[in-house]
């Protein structure tokens, strides 16, 4: 059974809805939260879209999409799916499926596997006053828009919180940071996404320290953040302890030496712990690759050496602030264990610092820019990320998402952005930092 639709009113003009939908910029949106564990997964890249069409019933697969219409007639359902279809978007038209059902004509716009994708655009644009619902459907294969999106941080966004990436020299790699700070600045865990063109991953994590690519970025190390909270009491539990024990396998004791102070104001605790993403072993049978998580305290800050041949363990911050450094490092191999010698000095990320998610700062979303990548040219615009494919007619976009683009890899697969929080939360940031994944495109 369809999912029931939402029926729009037939008294405006089709070419005057499409290029509604196309200007309309985004005020916020709602993100679906996805758990605080490993979403490390390999991307194979989806087929690519048609121009919009009746469906064909045959092949069919389950996926999200968002209805923006119903008519009694065929007639006025293609000619706006043919208007949004110009104005960028992925649209189609789902007939009238049987004497019991919808004798409607419904038209929908960008069929995706992605749920939270869906909820994106349907927000967006009922944001700007177009009514759109998102709903679940079956179309062809063939038709499912093959752009997917991460979120960097499903974690706490802090009081305030600073975005930052770097690039692999070849641009076919990328990482991106959310860092959120507390009261005080005090340390809050940060959340990352890790995408790479090359090996076919995307890597997003919630809770860490730091997180850090090797010089080569095949592999990819993290502080693992743990924090106990004092909560008005005047001391950690000892069942707190032994739960943390647990989840790190180490010991109550050697949690109690290697943990540090975490706040100034009240009671609290926080813990490293070394991890790294090693994209040379192959993923489990769901394809989400795990860390491999070493069995000592540590990694306030990580890094590697220049040679990439050690991990680089820093020791606990001096003070409980967000942006304190790690006074030494320590070399250790991927099973923890000491590198005899002179510990080298971390290799330099090329870290760009990004704009500041904080409620007292706008976040301006109509921004005109462009990113060139390869055979793609992702712009920004009026609410809306797109992209532009070289091997296609001149002036002919299409529409991946709302928000504003940041950064791209090399081929414009994946694109860090922007994106209009609408969470409602008193305090909380008018923004959201997610990665788009655009599939793979041509060279």
């Amino acid at each position: 059974m369809r999912t029931p639709y939402t029926r729009a009113p037939n008294a405006i003009g089709h070419a005057a809805l499409a290029a509604a939908l196309l200007l309309a910029g985004v005020a916020g949106c709602r993100i679906e939260q996805r758990p605080a564990h490993d979403t490390a997964s390999a991307t194979p890249a989806l087929a690519a879209r048609p121009p919009g069409a009746l469906l064909d019933a045959n092949a069919e697969v389950a996926v999200h999409a968002v209805q923006l219409g119903a008519f009694s007639d065929s007639t006025s359902a293609k000619r706006l799916r043919d208007s949004l279809a110009t104005a960028g978007w992925s649209a189609y038209v789902v007939p009238p499926n049987g004497p019991t059902a919808s004798p409607a004509f419904r038209v929908r716009v960008a069929p995706s596997r992605d749920s939270v994708l869906t909820r994106l655009i349907a927000f967006g644009l009922t944001a700007r006053g177009r009514p759109a619902v998102a709903v679940k459907d079956l179309v062809r294969a063939g038709t499912v828009a093959p752009q997917t999106v991460m979120t960097v941080s499903n974690g706490s966004h802090g009081m305030a919180a600073s975005a930052r990436w770097a690039l692999s020299s070849d641009k076919r790699s990328l990482l991106v940071v959310e860092d959120p700070t507390a009261v005080e600045a005090e340390p809050v865990p940060d959340g990352f996404v890790f995408a790479s063109e090359d090996l076919g991953v995307a890597v997003q994590r919630d809770g860490v320290w730091d997180v850090a690519p090797s010089p080569d970025w095949r592999k990819l190390a993290a502080g693992l953040a743990f924090v106990l909270q004092g909560r008005e009491r005047d001391k950690i539990p000892a069942s707190e302890w032994a739960t943390l024990a647990r989840q790190t396998g180490l010991s109550a004791d050697s949690l109690r030496k290697g943990a540090f102070t975490s706040s100034g104001m009240s009671l609290a605790y926080g813990f490293a712990q070394p991890a790294v993403y090693d994209f040379a072993v192959a993923p489990d049978s769901t394809g989400v690759y795990h860390p491999i998580v070493l069995p000592m305290a540590g990694g306030w800050r990580v890094g590697w050496s220049s040679a990439g041949d050690a991990l680089l363990v820093g020791a606990n911050p001096a003070r409980a602030g967000d942006d304190e450094s790690s006074p030494s490092f320590v070399a250790v191999d991927l099973r923890g264990r000491p590198i005899p010698g002179e510990t080298p000095s971390p290799a330099m990320v090329p870290w760009t610092m990004g704009p500041t998610l904080d409620v007292s700062v706008p976040v301006d979303f109509n921004e005109q820019h462009t990113i060139a990548a390869g055979a793609r040219t992702i712009e920004s615009g009026s609410g809306w990320v797109r992209v532009r494919e070289r091997s296609e007619p001149r002036g002919v976009t299409h529409v991946v998402g709302p928000g504003t683009a940041l950064v791209a890899t090399a081929s414009g697969r994946f694109v860090a952005a922007l994106v209009p929080n609408d969470s409602g939360k008193p305090g909380d940031h008018p923004a959201r930092l997610v990665v788009y994944d655009l599939g793979q495109g041509r060279e």
